[in-house]
Parts: C-alpha cells; structure tokens; sequence
C-alpha cells in the first residue's frame, strides 16, 4: 500500500497494524485456556501441537499465497526460505511442546508465568547490559506484563516438580 492510499484509508496502517498484534496477543492468550482444557480431555502434546499449528497453516495460507503472488519468480528463490521456515517451525513448535509438557506437570498457572517472564528479563538485560534507556511505555508495558503475569499464577502451582519447571524455563 502507497502513502496515498493509506493516507485515504478509513482505518490508517498504525491502527490496523495495533489492532492485529492485539488480536495476535489475545488469540495466544488463550492458548493456556484451551491447553487445559485439551490437557483435561488428556490429549497428548503431539496431538495438540498438531492441530495447533494445522489450523494456523489453514488461516495463514491464503495470506502468504496472496503476498507471494506479486513477488517476481524471477527475484525469488524459493529454496531460500527453507531453512529459516523449518528452523522457525523446529522453535516455535519447540516452545510450544515445552510450554505444554511444563502445563502437564506443573499447571498452567505457573507455566505460563515463567513462560511469560521472558519479555521483562530481556529489557532488564538490555538496561542493565547495554543502557539501553526505559522509556514511559516500556516501563508502562514492564508494569503491565508483572500485574497480568500475578493474575494469570492461578491455585494450582506445583514448584515441587522439577521436570515442569525445566520445561517452563
């Protein structure tokens, strides 16, 4: 889309670019709500990484088909994007098995916690590593991530078990 045309939009790019990560938050938000209930139902972790990443595939190829029609064969190599697709899928589904096997023995209170924690620890290393300066709405986002993450703990925290905690860290 040109300037122009997002200029003339009714919704501008920012907007809908805000809107998107929003949903995209949300929609992984609930991947903890559904993994208990899968866990409960006693699907295995394969089966829920399965359809997991199936349904994805479903809603997400018509939009890389829609974008990769207008990239020229010419300039594009398809045998390119192979090793950064298998090793993006190879982590991402990593992630998701250990954030699943960590629910498994730990609960997914905690899983998620510990999961969750991550984005707090990689702008205090940035601060503490490299001065990388907090601003208002980093330090906004760093309050936010801290209160969700005490709602999310939930009753059924099992710290005992070591093999969930290695899965979450």
């Amino acid at each position: 889309m040109n300037i122009s045309a997002a200029k003339h939009s009714i919704i501008s790019l920012e907007t809908r670019a805000t809107l998107l990560v929003a949903l995209s938050a949300t929609l992984y938000g609930c991947l903890g709500f559904f993994g208990t209930k899968l866990i409960e139902l006693h699907f295995t972790i394969s089966a829920m990484l399965f359809w997991r990443f199936f349904i994805a595939t479903l809603w997400m190829l018509p939009f890389v088909l829609k974008k990769t029609a207008h990239v020229p064969s010419s300039n594009f190599d398809k045998r390119q994007l192979c090793i950064p697709f298998i090793l993006g899928g190879l982590c991402y589904a990593g992630n998701s098995a250990f954030y699943f096997a960590a629910s498994h023995y730990t609960g997914t209170g905690l899983a998620m916690v510990i999961f969750f924690t991550y984005p707090m620890f990689v702008v205090l290393l940035a601060w503490l590593i490299d001065k990388y300066p907090i601003s208002k709405h980093m330090a906004i986002a760093l309050i936010s991530i801290a209160l969700g993450l005490l709602l999310l703990k939930g009753q059924q925290v099992n710290i005992s078990n070591k093999t969930g905690m290695f899965f979450a860290i």
